[in-house]
């Protein structure tokens, strides 16, 4: 079946570490033995996921499917805790890990929405050198993460880094429309590669509010500020079918059109 897709030799060969022996050694021995070719030029064999610490088995009952996990986001969370693991070691899934990467998603969406906004905005000027220069480190940390046997946690780490940096320059005011535009594309080029996001805003015009949307705005501000979790709920819901999505970041609340 490889050979008619594949050719008789082809790059990746993709499998658990439980299939080296003795699967893939036949493979190799009976594939060559046919081509007097090499079969494969790259193996890859990917660690167990554990649950709770336990290796899963059908005699302990431990077995969970992606549908067991919970709704749409958790299974997107999950598959962020994939990539922040290296494929060739044991990822071990507990509710713990899920929810880290559930939070740590979150952030990343969030800096996306808050980027976008402050491309849009074409009233300032260029970004600093000193800011495309960040952008291009976190590229070449990135590119030198997957070159290495596709060592996804550290580049993850490279884009944490330059996440950290940009929300500390959103946080001053300090990051101009160039640079927030910059990032942005840094981000979209990752995720490319990865998918930790849910889908990443376009950078939009700048637009102004209803003075009904922004009277919902404000009292949902008040809302927030009297602990009125629920009244709070409400009105986000209520703007978000007017098509404006509302986040509470460190620096409260923003808006963005979806």
């Amino acid at each position: 079946m490889s050979m008619k897709y594949l050719g008789e030799t082809f790059d990746i060969h993709t499998g658990g570490v439980d299939l080296i022996f003795p699967h893939h050694q036949n493979e190799i021995a009976q594939s060559e033995a046919t081509t007097h070719r090499p079969f494969v030029r790259y193996w890859m064999h990917n660690e167990f996921v554990n649950i709770d610490g336990t290796a899963m088995s059908k005699s302990l009952g431990n077995n969970l499917r992606l549908q067991d996990i919970g709704d749409d986001e958790l299974v997107r969370a999950y598959r962020y805790l994939v990539v922040t693991s290296h494929y060739r070691t044991v990822l071990n899934f507990t509710d713990e890990a899920l929810a880290g990467a559930r939070s740590a998603r979150r952030r990343l969406n969030r800096a996306c929405q808050r980027l976008s906004v402050v491309a849009a905005d074409q009233t300032s000027g260029d970004s600093p050198i000193s800011w495309e220069d960040r952008v291009a480190s976190a590229e070449a940390d990135f590119r030198q993460a997957m070159d290495d046997d596709l060592n996804t946690p550290r580049g993850m780490a490279a884009i944490f880094g330059l996440v950290g940096d940009a929300e500390r320059a959103l946080s001053s005011g300090d990051l101009l429309p160039a640079a927030a535009a910059s990032a942005l594309r840094f981000l979209k080029a990752t995720d490319g590669v990865l998918g930790f996001l849910d889908e990443v805003a376009e950078p939009t015009p700048a637009a102004e509010l209803a003075p009904a949307q922004q009277g919902l705005l404000e009292e949902r501000l008040a809302a927030r500020e009297a602990k009125d979790w629920a009244r709070s709920d409400e009105l986000r819901d209520q703007l978000a079918s007017a098509g404006i999505l509302v986040t509470d970041t460190p620096d409260g609340q923003q808006w963005s059109l979806m």
